[in-house]
């Protein structure tokens, strides 16, 4: 990732083409930037971004290419607030996204061969987001609640430097 430079974060998520072992290989690429649009906002009050992402992510076979390929992309915007006196952020967000995934796999059994064939683009279109993180010391704490066509919650544990 490249920090803020004119308001603008960018990141690259890559795994060039591995091989695990005997079962074939796998690889990814993603891509994501964010903008800060409070910067335009004077004396506002919260922190608003802007930000768009895409990723794929590509398995192959030992004997076959694109067992599974998945490729997905968002735009969102985001809110947050941190509170000058304790070390907590508030944060939230609104996303559009969409994501496909084709499965094509063909193998032998002892009847012959048989293959497996699935296209599916997710239900999830439209994502909201509300979530707290804690920093102490060099540990930062999160927890948000995401709402969509399927709910979720998480909890997270990261290093800050």
């Amino acid at each position: 990732g490249i920090g803020t430079v004119l308001g603008t974060d960018a990141q690259l998520r890559y795994l060039p083409e591995t091989d695990i072992r005997e079962y074939g290989s796998v690889s990814a690429l993603g891509l994501a930037v964010r903008h800060s649009i409070s910067q335009y906002i004077p004396l506002s009050p919260v922190a608003l971004a802007v930000q768009g992402s895409w990723q794929s992510i590509t398995l192959s076979g030992t004997e076959q290419d694109d067992v599974l390929e998945a490729t997905g992309w968002a735009l969102n915007a985001q809110v947050s607030k941190s509170l000058p006196a304790f070390p907590l952020t508030f944060y939230g967000g609104l996303q559009y996204e969409q994501f496909d995934v084709e499965v094509n796999y063909t193998f032998d059994t002892s009847a012959g061969t048989s293959e497996i064939s699935l296209d599916q683009e997710a239900q999830n279109s439209v994502r909201a987001l509300a979530g707290v993180s804690f920093s102490l010391a060099f540990l930062r704490l999160n927890a948000d609640y995401a709402l969509g066509a399927n709910n979720v919650a998480s909890v997270g544990v990261g290093l800050v430097l």
